[in-house]
């Protein structure tokens, strides 16, 4: 095998790759895009926001009812403690614990109204996510052969890329760099095979030592004119 070769053999994994990541981007855009699971997918996500809110509201009210407590609390400390002699004084503070216990019934009313609320959000949201399960599962079964093309697409997938990290790690150093140095510049296509001593990918003719070149297994050649690699085949 020749260096050239092994670039070659690399590119082609690497095409095929390419070609059946796009495949299974297709496929999973086929399968997200039924309008039952859209309709499903937007149902849950507006119901995961109302749910959210909700938990807020809720966490808000519980912190309001357990500050008006302490508040109570600490006003009716003051209230029985027998520290305050002063008739205003206690009086002011009876009508004040008056006041403050008057409130915690409005705050706890809010706290129940927002549990309440709270409850249904929960529910409408299990009852989307069931639904968007549901709506895939049903597009799923609708696109069977679709789903059954992507799972051999995933192992075929897999094998390609143990292959691939194989074969990188037995290529030289310098020149897997050079590869990726011209795919960032060319694309996938970076190694090229001789078309009647000529590059094929731009046409040039090689001269007869460039074409020695190319054909030297211990040699990586380029193109004089468009860079890439060429490969003997």
């Amino acid at each position: 095998m020749s260096r050239s070769s092994d670039l070659y053999r690399l590119q082609t994994i690497d095409t095929e790759l390419h070609r059946i990541q796009s495949r299974m981007e297709a496929i999973a855009g086929i399968l997200a895009n039924s309008s039952a699971v859209a309709a499903a997918r937007s149902k849950e996500a507006r119901t995961a926001e109302i749910l959210q809110h909700a938990r807020a509201e809720n966490t808000r009210a519980e912190h309001a009812v357990e500050s008006q407590r302490e508040k109570i609390k600490n006003t009716e400390g003051k209230l029985y403690s027998g520290a305050i002699t002063n008739p205003k004084e206690l009086e002011d503070l009876q009508m004040e614990s008056v006041s403050l216990k008057k409130h915690l019934e409005t705050l706890e009313d809010r706290l129940l109204e927002a549990m309440v609320v709270l409850e249904d959000a929960n529910a409408n949201h299990v009852e989307a996510e069931a639904g968007l399960a549901s709506a895939e599962d049903a597009a799923a079964l609708q696109n069977a052969d679709l789903t059954h093309e992507n799972e051999e697409i995933v192992a075929a997938m897999k094998q390609l890329d143990e292959e691939r990290e194989t074969m990188v790690a037995f290529l030289p150093e310098e020149d897997y760099a050079l590869y990726q140095q011209l795919q960032k510049k060319n694309g996938l296509t970076v190694v090229v095979k001789l078309d009647d001593n000529a590059c094929s990918a731009c046409g040039m003719v090689l001269s007869r030592s460039a074409l020695q070149d190319a054909k030297n297994s211990n040699t990586i050649s380029r193109c004089p004119q468009c860079g890439r690699i060429l490969y003997a085949g």
